[in-house]
């Protein structure tokens, strides 16, 4: 049979399916609490009058109802047949849940207001609620924000929301979780950052080159041959068909010689992992210099 202790902890068990009843409406109370057998043997009868004292001492928010047996050994004895949480409060306090419970009720509240779009998501969801219940007033605010314009086209801490500024890095993993939900449409599934996939503007890394024929500054439309650009406007260059070179060694890159229909690339710094982005290379002659 179990002890105080040990219903309380069964009791927690209970706790993610209780969250779900508040979203749901469904009745949840009383919650019924299996506590293991009380049958009376010779060699655990001391044992087992001792945890029904304990029972019985117990101030705890949980309801015992006793019946009384008669035992051929030991006479009339009362032993627990039922363990039951009545209510909420008796539950929740029981297991340390009430404050963390009442923020969860008022977050489903503000969520049906503010976000009623989220509804179908909260029901599988309720222990992510509970993690960020603390915060869950602005992460309303970041999804109200996204469902109104989805991919705004700009950086992350200029957008018109009432929230810290670095908010929504501090917690891009709730609210990727709730936009790729909200607005599925709106996200890019192959953007490996949180603001590529929900089109917002991000300082992009910069690809430089070298023009190793001056031809092709006025091919390009460049007034320069060595030069620094990102990687979006690197990939809309127009030089299918001629030759690069990419080395990851500054010195060599600075002292690529002058070459026919030809530009040199430095790949120091990762650079070259950027380079998938520029779908013209398939056409070109590439040599790789490591």
């Amino acid at each position: 049979m179990f002890g105080p202790a040990q219903i309380v902890r069964r009791a927690l068990r209970s706790y993610p399916a209780y969250l779900r009843s508040v979203i749901t409406g469904t009745t949840f109370f009383p919650l019924v609490i299996p506590f293991g057998k009380t049958s009376i043997r010779d060699a655990d009868y001391e044992t087992l009058r001792r945890e029904i004292s304990e029972l019985k001492a117990a101030e705890t928010g949980f309801t015992i109802e006793w019946t009384e047996k008669n035992d051929r050994r030991w006479g009339r004895q009362q032993f627990p047949t039922k363990v039951y949480f009545a209510t909420a409060e008796d539950f929740l306090s029981s297991i340390g849940k009430l404050r963390e419970a009442e923020l969860f009720a008022r977050n489903v509240s503000a969520t049906r207001l503010q976000c009623p779009e989220m509804e179908e998501w909260l029901a599988g969801n309720a222990l992510r609620m509970v993690d960020n219940g603390e915060i869950w007033e602005d992460v309303l605010k970041v999804c109200r924000y996204f469902l109104d314009n989805p991919n705004p086209g700009r950086y992350v801490r200029e957008l018109p929301i009432a929230i810290d500024t670095k908010f929504i890095q501090r917690n891009e993993g709730i609210l990727a979780n709730l936009l790729t939900y909200l607005i599925p449409e709106a996200v890019d599934r192959e953007g490996a950052s949180f603001e590529k996939k929900f089109g917002l503007l991000f300082d992009q890394p910069l690809i430089r080159f070298r023009l190793l024929d001056e031809a092709l500054a006025t091919r390009f439309g460049l007034d320069f041959t060595d030069l620094a650009v990102l990687v979006d406007q690197f990939a809309g260059l127009q030089a299918k068909g001629i030759s690069v070179v990419i080395t990851e060694n500054k010195m060599n890159f600075l002292t690529l010689p002058a070459l026919p229909n030809s530009i040199g690339i430095w790949g120091g710094g990762g650079a070259v992992s950027l380079l998938s982005k520029c779908r013209w290379l398939h056409s070109c002659q590439v040599v790789y210099w490591g």
